[in-house]
């Protein structure tokens, strides 16, 4: 009886290790893979982007216009493509053009990232503010001509964003928030553009509280 309890133990030890033993090479197996299909994937990534700066010379080499890559940085895993300023720009002027808001919130969005102390920066967002005005968002309106007036301090938008937030108010018949407006492009800013329409706007709103 002993000696069976014995070769029981034995037996139960030694399926144990061969269990453990078919374990390990199982997990060793696994690992292998992984690392095999990690070794094709960086393999591939970089033919990828060896194909790309390949791509990007024969297009200069054949002529081809590439205006919009100003240059290409890898960090890390990621690959960063920085426009050129005068591109993205356009990109903003087009998408406002074709009254396209999604194309010109997208356009503004990825100019102010790239190029956030811009000159044109005021510019793009005045462009995105107005054009929400002219689709009756005037709550977005409002809340982009703000960006221009607490973000620029002296951008050259700063009448017409003010100019704007007048028009705004009074398309909510704020008439009140909307006269301060007026009476600041008027007192501010005379020798502009938005003087003229603050003036008539002005009027307009004295006439009828009248």
């Amino acid at each position: 009886m002993k000696l069976f309890s014995i070769a029981f133990m034995f037996l139960f030890v030694f399926s144990q290790i061969g269990c453990a033993t078919r374990q390990q090479a199982n997990a060793d197996k696994f690992q292998k893979q992984v690392n095999r299909l990690t070794s094709e994937l960086t393999k591939q990534k970089t033919l990828s982007n060896q194909l790309k700066d390949e791509n990007i010379v024969l297009r200069q080499l054949a002529g081809v216009p590439e205006p919009a890559i100003h240059r290409v940085r890898r960090d890390g895993k990621r690959e960063l493509k920085v426009y050129s300023e005068k591109f993205l720009y356009s990109q903003v002027l087009n998408a406002f053009k074709a009254e396209d808001r999604t194309k010109l919130s997208r356009s503004v969005k990825v100019f102010l990232k790239q190029y956030p102390k811009s000159s044109r920066a005021d510019n793009a967002i005045y462009f995105k503010g107005l054009l929400d005005f002219r689709s009756g968002r005037l709550a977005e309106s409002l809340e982009e001509f703000d960006k221009i007036l607490d973000q620029y301090p002296k951008a050259n938008k700063r009448p017409a964003a003010i100019l704007g937030k007048g028009l705004a108010y009074k398309s909510l018949n704020l008439n009140d928030q909307a006269k301060l407006m007026f009476e600041n492009v008027v007192n501010k800013y005379p020798k502009t553009p938005e003087y003229v329409r603050a003036k008539r706007e002005l009027k307009e709103i004295e006439t009828k509280s009248l």
